[in-house]
């Protein structure tokens, strides 16, 4: 078994959290994170959305506060999993959202 290098520069924390998002219809969808950073998460996802789609994101936090970020598709896979890559400007809503007290650190 070969072991490949992480290439991820920030780190990711797995947490469930509900999930809104719309996309270019603008019709709310439902899902869960599987994981999330300060530059992207991993959705479990009510509907594949297509690599590239800008998504808003109404993410409930750990401190039951609702947070919107934007993001953009960056993989869809067959089981529901959609890769979505934050925007810098949200980074600071992705550090609330998760560790209310304390920021994420980068790797």
């Amino acid at each position: 078994m070969s072991e490949t290098p992480e290439r991820r520069s920030a780190k990711r924390v797995a947490i469930r959290l509900p999930v809104v998002y719309r996309g270019p219809d603008n019709a709310p969808k439902r899902g869960t994170t599987e994981n999330v950073s300060r530059r992207g998460m991993l959705l479990v996802a009510q509907d594949q959305a297509v690599e590239g789609t800008r998504l808003r994101i109404a993410v409930t936090g750990l401190d039951g506060r609702e947070r919107e970020i934007v993001g953009e598709v960056v993989r869809s896979t067959p089981d529901g999993g959609v890769a979505v890559s934050i925007a810098e400007s949200d980074a600071a809503e992705i550090d609330a959202i998760v560790e209310p007290e304390e920021p994420l650190r980068e790797a």
